[in-house]
């Protein structure tokens, strides 16, 4: 495989097979990093979101007029899932996030509608101590989630390239994404 970055900047990992597609996405905090992989079938799309809860919450124009946001905590639950999606699409913030909606309520499942060309997104905000995380699929695949403390990815980074030793630092999470019905 080969680590490239697509025309907008987004990590891709390439495959002599084209019947075998990697999506990555990364994302991080302060406090965390968190990196999503996931293989599937050719044009799956993937996006990851972090923040940590005690970061500001983004201003109110940030989101959708039908987006009933309860609080700081609320606002910024929404604002992973908006990052997360738009990285999926392959956009990031070159769209206005008001323009996507996490729905009146906001769950913590969701479904956005197809956008031509692009398939539906399924997303789930998944739970990370003192973070709000949400992750983005196209199709509905197993996942893996680790998140390390950036100490923690250097010492990983030492242990790959020989030096150092594994670290304890890494909290992680499995499931499958599917969307609430």
């Amino acid at each position: 495989a080969t680590l490239s970055r697509t025309v907008s900047g987004a990590p891709r990992l390439l495959f002599p097979h084209a019947a075998m597609q990697a999506a990555l996405s990364f994302a991080y905090s302060p406090q965390a990093v968190v990196c999503a992989l996931a293989f599937g079938p050719p044009g799956l799309l993937l996006g990851v979101d972090l923040e940590a809860l005690a970061s500001p919450p983004p201003a109110p124009r940030a989101f959708h007029p039908c987006e009933q946001i309860s609080g700081p905590r609320d606002a910024l639950r929404r604002w992973t899932i908006k990052e997360a999606l738009l990285k999926a699409r392959g956009t990031g913030l070159a769209i206005d996030p008001a323009t996507i909606s996490t729905g009146r309520r906001g769950r913590r499942r969701g479904c956005l509608p197809a956008a031509q060309p692009l398939p539906p997104l399924l997303w789930r905000t998944l739970p990370l101590p003192g973070h709000w995380c949400s992750l983005t699929l196209s199709h509905p695949l197993p996942l893996r989630l680790t998140c390390l403390t950036p100490a923690a990815v250097v010492q990983e980074l030492r242990r790959h390239w020989g030096r150092g030793t594994p670290s304890a630092g890494a909290r992680g999470g499995s499931g499958r994404l599917y969307p609430e019905s």
